[in-house]
């Protein structure tokens, strides 16, 4: 063993902290019985390892004996020094016995003189009855804060202490008078520390997410500013759904494409400091294709809380956990072994929802997998991933698990609120609340065609058909059935891949005197439309929608919805309805060049589509 100084780490608590003597002696009475006890047991052990080091620890015995007298303080004090001084003894026995050890199975076991394990160390576990309460999911699950801040006390400096280290000088264990610096004890740290950052939340929102996860959590905005909500991911295309309506709420997305689930859950504390009542976990495929198991990554590796810890962390904190099953991927195929652990991580996932409270279990692999394809290889449904991808979702999955996610939300208790224009009044002259003119086509006609497209029939006033390509439409409109004004249809057809049609409106930057003012910094605006598709769509890639800004020296940027490329697939060809909603824009500060809201048909080559919009809207929000 080498005495070395340290760096400055967390200890436990200031009460229950694991010392040194801990790991040596059975009793944790301060004061000179404990230092007898720790002393004594390491003469036996180093008695029975043949180091003639005994006369040298009696002495430090008797020392640290007289030195307890004067108080716990002096205690530790002593004890700090019958270390260094044992240590210094020990080192070479220690060094030529203790190996690398890459599994808990072969961990070093440090016993008294009966025998008796007082701990077992590996290089990335520890086994103690201390540590093991402390871990222990139920306690972390059913005792919350409250019984943790029993446990849990204020940090307080490394002081220096001694390494338990192998043949090849790799740490083992760093052991000091006030804390114990092992990556299984960090980790357990790590999820005290976010219990007691968080608190017992009072205040989630029942219909606010959380999200840790890899890219396929990651794409539910296509873009690293999160402007752009795609139309290939699920929770999307659930928050469209009529029955949802755009109720449901994104507080806090951690997700990172590429990571590993003991790298996306560095994420937790923030997710669960959200206020949102749901946890969403999904990604381990990335963990499989690089050798980790199932098990591994449920329980926790490379110091990580794991999918149960974190599963524990949420309940304790006041949330709820969806688990979404690993869909996996293609290119594990080949793997038998990989693709088994893609089956058991499910399973483990399945009966976390059966037996703890508050924890769902989300199937969307049920509605991406192809169950007739033959052979023991995982297939998709044909089409339902990205253009010539192998893992994620395309537009066709995303519809199909975004119709799997609106039924599952109902059942959570998601419970829609009306986000649409529902009168005439909701113009902007009244309170400029709404700012679009004719936003529910009340007067058809009066419109005009942008040049050069290929465009015919009526356009609503206020607004501007456009086609590009070799893109056409007809636009017709007829009464709402629902009395919210007229609906309008483009009748859309398209003679080649990226042909587009769109229904434009700009808005006047400067304001409209008696209307709307110009756009300030610091201003909230949120776009919305229903838009409805009628069966028999032949190569549409979407209908989007998009608000958009110009700002001087700063480019625009647009917010969107429903948003897909060529290569994000096709729609579905039966019929749909969606309530698009972009996300929340806040003005930059600079000067406005230009703003306008647009809808947008995109085509993946040859074909048609009947488009029906109503009810747009361009809301300014409080918050």
């Amino acid at each position: 063993m080498t005495t070395e100084a340290t760096e400055t780490y967390d200890q436990l608590d200031s009460a229950s902290t694991l010392q040194a003597t801990d790991l040596l002696a059975v009793e944790r009475t301060p004061g000179a019985p404990l230092l007898k006890a720790t002393v004594q047991a390491l003469m036996d052990w180093l008695q029975a390892n043949g180091v003639g080091a005994v006369a040298a620890a009696s002495a430090i015995a008797a020392q640290g004996a007289a030195e307890a007298a004067e108080g716990v303080a002096v205690v530790q004090a002593g004890v700090a020094t019958a270390q260094a001084a044992l240590a210094q003894a020990a080192a070479t026995i220690i060094a030529s016995t203790l190996v690398a050890r890459g599994d808990w199975s072969s961990a070093v076991n440090v016993t008294d003189a009966a025998g008796n394990i007082l701990i077992e160390i590996s290089p990335s576990k520890v086994n103690h009855p201390d540590i093991n309460t402390i871990r222990g999911q139920a306690a972390l699950a059913a005792g919350g804060i409250g019984a943790l801040q029993s446990i849990v006390g204020t940090a307080s400096a490394w002081l220096a202490g001694f390494a338990v280290t192998d043949q090849a000088g790799n740490k083992l264990i760093e052991i000091g008078p006030a804390t114990i610096n092992h990556p299984d004890i960090n980790s357990i740290r790590a999820q005290l520390a976010t219990l007691s950052a968080v608190g017992a939340r009072q205040n989630r929102l029942n219909n606010a997410f959380a999200f840790v996860g890899d890219s396929r959590l990651a794409m539910i905005f296509a873009d690293p500013a999160q402007r752009t909500k795609c139309a290939c991911h699920w929770f999307n295309e659930a928050n469209a759904n009529p029955a949802i309506g755009q109720a449901m709420r994104i507080a806090y997305n951690g997700a990172v494409s590429g990571y590993r689930s003991d790298q996306y859950l560095s994420n937790l504390s923030a997710a669960i400091s959200s206020n949102a009542a749901w946890l969403v976990i999904w990604g381990v495929v990335n963990d499989l294709s690089q050798g980790v198991t199932a098990a591994q990554a449920w329980n926790g590796y490379n110091g990580s809380v794991g999918i149960l810890g974190a599963v524990n962390l949420a309940l304790a904190s006041g949330m709820k956990v969806i688990l979404v099953s690993e869909t996996g991927s293609t290119n594990l195929n080949g793997n038998a072994a990989a693709l088994g652990e893609i089956n058991k991580y499910n399973q483990l996932a399945r009966e976390a929802a059966e037996s703890k409270p508050g924890v769902h279990y989300f199937d969307l692999a049920s509605v991406l997998w192809d169950a007739s394809a033959s052979g023991s290889n995982l297939a998709f449904r044909a089409g339902y991933l990205l253009n010539g991808d192998a893992t994620h979702p395309g537009v066709l999955g995303g519809a199909a698990g975004g119709q799997l996610f609106a039924s599952f939300a109902q059942r959570i208790g998601i419970v829609p609120f009306g986000q649409e224009i529902s009168g005439a009044h909701e113009a902007s002259i009244n309170g400029a609340m709404q700012l679009l003119a004719n936003p529910m086509f009340a007067t058809p006609s009066g419109g005009s065609i942008s040049t050069g497209s290929a465009i015919t029939g009526s356009v609503p006033s206020g607004w501007i058909g456009v086609a590009s390509g070799s893109a056409g439409a007809v636009f017709s409109t007829a009464a709402n059935p629902n009395n919210y004004g007229n609906d309008l249809t483009m009748a859309c057809t398209a003679g080649a891949s990226g042909d587009q049609v769109s229904l434009y409106q700009g808005l006047n930057v400067a304001g409209v005197a008696g209307s709307y003012p110009a756009p300030q910094a610091g201003d909230i605006y949120q776009a919305g439309v229903e838009i409805s598709v009628a069966a028999g769509a032949s190569n549409l890639c979407a209908a989007y929608l998009t608000w958009g800004m110009g700002v001087s020296g700063g480019g625009n940027f647009g917010l969107y919805d429903g948003y897909a490329v060529v290569d994000h697939g096709l729609s579905p060809s039966t019929a749909y309805t969606k309530v698009l909603q972009t996300p929340k824009m806040i003005v930059p500060a600079g000067a406005i060049t230009a703003w306008y809201f647009t809808v947008t048909a995109l085509f993946a080559g040859a074909g048609s589509a009947n488009i029906t919009l109503r009810r747009t809207s361009l809301r300014r929000r409080f918050s």
